[in-house]
């Protein structure tokens, strides 16, 4: 009796241990399986990730490229500016110096004109007692 006592213990032991390895291995199962859909979901995840930082690198080069382009136009047209700046600081230097030149120039007619009046004045009224004398010079001079 003890014998048969002994075998149904160790058979209960051994149900028990086979029902703990199925729990087990079930267990085992659905953690591979949770592991394994966590990995996929995680996979998932950086795929996305990687798809959404090759997105935006695309999208921060072309805005480089256009910036680029923006700043050489810049340029471009400073430099354009720049040549009108300095064709108009040349003009507005040569039509001073014209200026200067003109006024320089009406100076001296006037200095000229005005010593010619003085002259014929001079000459006229030297002329003038002379011709009540009844005496005419010709306008040469002479």
């Amino acid at each position: 009796e003890e014998t048969d006592a002994w075998i149904e213990e160790v058979l209960l032991m051994k149900e028990i241990s086979e029902e703990m390895l199925r729990s087990e291995h079930e267990l085992s199962c659905r953690l591979t399986r949770t592991l394994e859909e966590a990995a996929a979901v995680e996979v998932l995840t950086a795929d996305h990730q990687l798809k959404l930082h090759e997105q935006l690198l695309a999208t921060v080069n072309e805005l480089n490229h256009q910036v680029a382009a923006l700043q050489d136009q810049e340029r471009s047209e400073v430099l354009h500016l720049h040549g009108i700046l300095n064709e108009a600081q040349r003009q507005l230097q040569q039509a001073e110096w014209r200026h200067h030149h003109f006024q320089a120039e009406n100076e001296w007619l006037r200095s000229q004109l005005g010593g010619t009046l003085t002259a014929l004045t001079l000459k006229k009224a030297d002329d003038a007692p002379a011709a009540a004398n009844g005496v005419v010079e010709d306008w040469d001079g002479g």
